[in-house]
């Protein structure tokens, strides 16, 4: 994670709007959670090849700046403030 001390440069901050417009499309969302999934990043990690994944996911989402202080926590917020029985839905808005 990402302290909430550091700074992010202009270029930083312009890669990360990109690459979130890209993935806040229905399409990013479906392959965002795929990349999420695939990547082990709520799975267990068991072998090289899960790690590898891993790391590849958690640096994407520290790219888009969902891994930093506070994206972190406002991502939690909205994980638990979300009814679990509609969540598959929410992926398709």
């Amino acid at each position: 994670m990402i302290s909430a001390e550091y700074q992010i440069s202009r270029q930083e901050f312009s890669e990360r709007e990109e690459l979130r417009r890209f993935y806040n499309t229905p399409t990013g969302r479906k392959e965002l959670c795929q990349e999420i999934y695939d990547g082990r990043l709520l799975g267990q990690i068991s072998t090289d090849d899960d790690i590898y994944k891993h790391n590849l996911c958690v640096r994407r989402l520290e790219r888009m700046g969902l891994l930093d202080q506070e994206g972190l926590e406002g991502l939690v917020k909205w994980m638990l403030d979300r009814d679990p029985q509609k969540f598959p839905e929410d992926i398709e808005e």
